[in-house]
């Protein structure tokens, strides 16, 4: 797990954060801010709001910029809408996905490894690890 923890933060790479908020105190902002503070490219996932942290917001994974296959997706959400997410991620052809810590559940999980999507889930957040990786 840790060389894939390690390989997720290559500054090259694309991501994209489902679940991204404006407020500065949910999670979902601080995610957002984190790939911007080390200077990432991040693309904001919200049908709720048009810019967050002054990134233009998409509504959905389908509405990426370019190949949505292309992106690294971090998901920070109510668990009950993560199998949603997965689904759609495998849907476009998205195959690295980070469930931060919370958002997973057994239907979420058990979809993930049925379909075969690889993920990174449970104690692990893109904050803390990215203090060690990025």
């Amino acid at each position: 797990m840790e060389a894939t923890i390690k390989q997720w933060f290559d500054r090259t790479a694309k991501f994209a954060v489902v679940g991204a908020r404006s407020r500065p105190e949910l999670f979902g902002n601080s995610v957002i801010r984190f790939y911007i503070e080390q200077e990432m490219s991040v693309v904001p996932i919200c049908d709720q709001e048009d810019t967050i942290e002054g990134l233009a917001t998409v509504p959905d994974l389908a509405s990426l910029p370019g190949s949505p296959q292309d992106y690294r997706l971090s998901i920070v959400l109510d668990p009950s809408e993560t199998r949603a997410v997965l689904e759609e991620a495998h849907r476009l052809g998205i195959r690295q996905i980070w469930l931060e810590p919370g958002v997973d559940s057994p239907e979420a999980l058990a979809y993930a490894d049925q379909v075969g999507l690889p993920i990174i889930a449970g104690e692990y957040s893109v904050l803390l690890e990215g203090l060690m990786y990025a």
